[in-house]
C-alpha cells in the first residue's frame, strides 16, 4: 500500500479482519480452553500433590503472560466463600516472588548501571504487585531470568502444596497480599515465597544472561576489543558508505538483540546477507578484529567509525565458521575482503546470520540516512553521513 494510504488504511483493514476473527474463532476458543485449563489444573490438585505445585507454579507465569490465569479468578473466591480458604492462591504468589527474584538477580549480575537500576526497581515493583515491569522489561527480555523465575515458581509452588499452604482471603498476590495468607498455614506460606524468590534470584546470577554494555565504558568480553588498536582520532566529514555485501536491509529496531534494536552503539542498519563474505564498506584502517572473528571495527579516513557484527549471539560460537582477512591496524580499500563466514552453518545452528552495520560515533553526524532502502548489492553506496557543521 502506498505510504501516503498507509497510515488510515492499515489500521482500519487490519481492524476489519481482527474483530470477527476475535468474536468468531479466538473468543469462543478462548473461553473453551480456559475451562479444559482450569479443570485439568484443579484435576492435579487434586491428585498430584506436591508435584502439582511444581508444575502449576513453574507454568502460571505463562499462563499470565497469555491472560489465561483470569479463568482462576472465580473458582479461588468461590472456595474462599465455600470453604473459608483456596489451595490456588498461593501459586499466584510464588509466581510474582519468581519473577521478582529474577529481576533482583540481574540486579546482582549486571555491571550495566543503567539495567541495574531497572532491574532493582522492577523487582520492587513486582513484589507490590506490577510483575509486568520485571517480566516483559528484564525477564523474557535476556531470557535466562525469565526461565529462573519459573523454575523459583516451581520451587515454591511444589513446597506450598506439600505443606498445604492456604490462602483466607482473596488479595493481591504481593506483600500487600500477604495478610490474606494469614491462618494455621502462614508460616510454610512464607517460607515457600523465599524459596522462590531465593531461588530465581540465585538461578539468574549462575546462569548469567548477555549483559548489555554501557557504551562509555564496554566491559562485556564481546565489546572490549573495540578499545584494542584503536586509530588515531579523525574529524568527521560528510561520506558515503558502500554496502559490505548483499542482501535484503532491515532497521535495528526489527532485530531480537536489544542492545542493537535500541541503538546503544549508534545508529546503522542490519542486512540478510546472500553470501558469506564480508568486505570493506570504507577505505580506512582496521581498528580491532574480535578474537572469536565475528565482529570488526573500522575507521575511515574520514572520520566514520564503525562496528560490523556478523550474525546475533554469535559470540557464542567462539569463532566457529568464521575465517578473518585481516590484521588490527591493517589499511583497507572499498571492497577489501574482511571475514568470511559460513551463513548454512549458522542457519543450522539456528542463528540469525544478519550482519549489523553500526557508525558508533553517530553523535558526530547531524543525520545518517539509507541511500537505498531494501535491497542491496555488494559495493552499492547504502548510507549517507552528513558530518555536523563545525
Amino acid at each position: 500500500m502506498h505510504a501516503a494510504l498507509r497510515t488510515i488504511f492499515v489500521p482500519l483493514l487490519s481492524l476489519l479482519i481482527v474483530a470477527p476473527v476475535m468474536l468468531i474463532v479466538i473468543g469462543p476458543a478462548g473461553i473453551s480452553l480456559g475451562n479444559a485449563m482450569s479443570g485439568g489444573i484443579f484435576w492435579l490438585l487434586t491428585n498430584m500433590g506436591a508435584l502439582a505445585g511444581v508444575l502449576v507454579g513453574g507454568t502460571l507465569s505463562l499462563m499470565i503472560i497469555t491472560g489465561m490465569h483470569y479463568v482462576l479468578v472465580p473458582i479461588m473466591i468461590n472456595n474462599i466463600s465455600r470453604m473459608g480458604f483456596d489451595p490456588v492462591k498461593i501459586l499466584f504468589f510464588v509466581a510474582n516472588f519468581g519473577q521478582a527474584g529474577a529481576a533482583f538477580g540481574v540486579f546482582l549480575r549486571s555491571r550495566n548501571k543503567k539495567l541495574k537500576s531497572l532491574a532493582l526497581s522492577t523487582s520492587f515493583s513486582a513484589l507490590m504487585e506490577v510483575s509486568e515491569p520485571a517480566m516483559y522489561g528484564i525477564n523474557i527480555r535476556f531470557k535466562h531470568p525469565f526461565a529462573a523465575a519459573l523454575l523459583g515458581g516451581a520451587c515454591g509452588g511444589g513446597f506450598a502444596l506439600m505443606m498445604g499452604v492456604n490462602t483466607y482471603a482473596y488479595a493481591l498476590s504481593c506483600l500487600p497480599g500477604l495478610p490474606a495468607l494469614v491462618g494455621p498455614t502462614f508460616g510454610w506460606a512464607l517460607v515457600s515465597l523465599v524459596i522462590a524468590f531465593t531461588v530465581s534470584s540465585v538461578l539468574t546470577f549462575f546462569m548469567g544472561f548477555e549483559d548489555p554494555v554501557e557504551k562509555t565504558q564496554p566491559k562485556d568480553e564481546d565489546v572490549e576489543a573495540l578499545a584494542v588498536t584503536e586509530p588515531a582520532a579523525v574529524v568527521a566529514r560528510s561520506e558515503a558508505l558502500f554496502a559490505p555485501l548483499g542482501g535484503n536491509m532491515v532497521p535495528l529496531h526489527q532485530l531480537r538483540d536489544p542492545v542493537f534494536a535500541d541503538e546503544v552503539f549508534g545508529k546503522g542498519v542490519a542486512i540478510v546477507p546472500q553470501r558469506g563474505e564480508l568486505r570493506s564498506p570504507i577505505a580506512g584502517v582496521v581498528g580491532a578484529v574480535f578474537a572469536t572473528n565475528h565482529a570488526i571495527t573500522l575507521q575511515s579516513d574520514t572520520g566514520a567509525e564503525v562496528l560490523i557484527h556478523i550474525g546475533i549471539d554469535t559470540v557464542k560460537l567462539n569463532g566457529r565458521h568464521f575465517t578473518r582477512h585481516v590484521e588490527d591496524g591493517q589499511r583497507v580499500a572499498v571492497g577489501d575482503p574482511l571475514i568470511s563466514f559460513d551463513i548454512d552453518a549458522l542457519l543450522a545452528e539456528n542463528i540469525d546470520p544478519s550482519v549489523i552495520f553500526i557508525v558508533t560515533n553517530t553523535e558526530n553526524y547531524s543525520d545518517i540516512s539509507l541511500v537505498k532502502q531494501e535491497n542491496i548489492s555488494e559495493r552499492e553506496p547504502f548510507l549517507q553521513l552528513s558530518a555536523t557543521a563545525a
